[in-house]
C-alpha cells in the first residue's frame, strides 16, 4: 500500500513539474509573425545613424535616468533614454524598444493602460506567462524573425510593453 502511495505520489509530483514547465515555458507556444511590429512607428531590426539619434534625441528629449523599470534581454552596446521610452542598440541597430507611455502603440493598437483581456484580443491566444523581476508579463515570440513583444501587467492592466530583437 505505501508503494501504491509513494509512486502516485510521484507521478502527481512529476506531472505538476511537466505542467509547470509547459504553461511557464516560451518554446511550448506557437509562433507569431512579429515582422511587421513597432512602437509608435519605431522597429526593432531598424538601423540608426548618429544624426537619426541626435533627432531623437532633441524630438523625445533625453534623460539621464528612466522613470520606471526596464528588462533588456537582448546585448546592446549603446542606448538612448527618454521620459517614457527606452531604445538600446547594437552597432546602430534597435536591438530593444521598452515603454511606459500611454500615448505609445504597438502595431496593433495596443497601448499602456489597456486591458489585457484586448492584448489577447490582437495578438491571439499563443503567449507564454512569466513572473520577473520588474512584474508579470505575457509575451509573444515570433521565431522566425527571432522577435518577442513583452506585455507587463499589473491589476489585468498593461503597464510596460517591451518589444527585443533576440538575435543581432
Amino acid at each position: 500500500m505505501k508503494k501504491i502511495l509513494l509512486l502516485g505520489f510521484l507521478i502527481l509530483a512529476i506531472l505538476s513539474v511537466c505542467w509547470y514547465l509547459y504553461h511557464n515555458n516560451y518554446q511550448f507556444v506557437k509562433s507569431i509573425d512579429l515582422k511587421n511590429e513597432a512602437i509608435n512607428d519605431i522597429k526593432v531590426g531598424d538601423r540608426i545613424d548618429n544624426n537619426e539619434k541626435n533627432t531623437m534625441k532633441k524630438n523625445y528629449h533625453e534623460v539621464t535616468e528612466m522613470g520606471f523599470p526596464i528588462l533588456v534581454t537582448s546585448d546592446y552596446d549603446d542606448s538612448l533614454r527618454f521620459k517614457n521610452l527606452f531604445l538600446a542598440f547594437k552597432n546602430n541597430k534597435i536591438v530593444s524598444i521598452a515603454t511606459d507611455n500611454k500615448n505609445f502603440t504597438t502595431g496593433r493598437g495596443i497601448k499602456v493602460g489597456d486591458a489585457l483581456s484586448q492584448v489577447k484580443v490582437q495578438y491571439g491566444a499563443n503567449f507564454f506567462t512569466e513572473e520577473g523581476e520588474i512584474g508579470t508579463l505575457i509575451g509573444y515570440i515570433d521565431r522566425k524573425n527571432h522577435i518577442t513583444l513583452n506585455f507587463f501587467y499589473h491589476e489585468n492592466k498593461v503597464q510596460q510593453i517591451v518589444l527585443t530583437l533576440n538575435k543581432n
